[in-house]
């Protein structure tokens, strides 16, 4: 095939699998030749169905199914599509095309809203490239202390997977533990003052991630509102 168009023209459910710029693009080569009652489906996590309004005008069903995982190579997608949650939202018939595809991939199909669809895609960002940047934090600090990066990452491997094995198997924000969870204020202070004396740039994301890691603690019923209070105020001296 030598286009969208022909690809559209061939099947009664077209994917489009492009970067999501192209979305919208790709949804007005493909809008003559769709299939009155085909099924058009995007790939992206982030953009609604509606985007591909050019489709649904000429009678298609549209709708998007998003694998929530991540992919660095065709290899590692191949390994790791099976088992994973596909997000699928749309018109009824394009919604059941897409839980079709996911089951035949060995995926669990759900369904989500249209309207809240960047809430959905926030937080995946928020479970992967997220934790990602805190890694690269965690190994920062390592580095900064004498460790190379490499040693740094695979010292911390065992407590990263440990944590999330803890987080399957208690939920969260039960899967808590460390200083803010006790509320060892001093320590936390120590943290602080060593990352403002030897990488003041780690000092602001350290706080920020230490306030979220205090509602947790509070969410959990770990932590009393006194001694959260005293950490935030401990917080706000460095913040000043």
């Amino acid at each position: 095939m030598n286009s969208p168009a022909e690809a559209a023209r061939s099947s009664s459910t077209l994917i489009i699998a492009t970067p999501d710029r192209l979305i919208g693009q790709i949804d007005e080569e493909v809008a003559p030749a769709c299939h009155p009652e085909g099924v058009v489906l995007h790939l992206s996590g982030a953009l609604p169905s509606t985007i591909l309004a050019r489709s649904r005008e000429r009678g298609a069903a549209v709708g998007s199914m998003h694998p929530l995982q991540s992919f660095t190579d065709l290899e590692k997608a191949q390994k790791h599509i099976a088992g994973s949650i596909f997000a699928c939202e749309g018109d009824r018939p394009a919604l059941d095309r897409a839980h079709q595809i996911a089951v035949l991939l060995g995926a669990q199909p759900i369904s989500i809203r249209t309207s809240r669809k960047p809430l959905y895609h926030a937080a995946a960002v928020a479970a992967s490239n997220f934790l990602v940047a805190i890694l690269t934090l965690s190994v920062d600090l390592m580095e900064r202390m004498g460790m190379d990066r490499v040693t740094a990452l695979r010292s911390l491997m065992p407590l990263i997977r440990g944590t999330l094995e803890n987080a399957a198997a208690q939920g969260v924000p039960e899967a808590l533990t460390g200083p803010v969870e006790r509320g060892d204020v001093n320590t936390i202070e120590a943290h602080m003052t060593s990352i403002h004396d030897d990488c003041p740039h780690l000092e602001e994301p350290y706080s920020i991630l230490t306030r979220l890691t205090i509602e947790a603690a509070a969410r959990k019923g770990s932590l009393d509102s006194a001694t959260a209070a005293s950490l935030v105020a401990m917080l706000e001296k460095f913040e000043g």
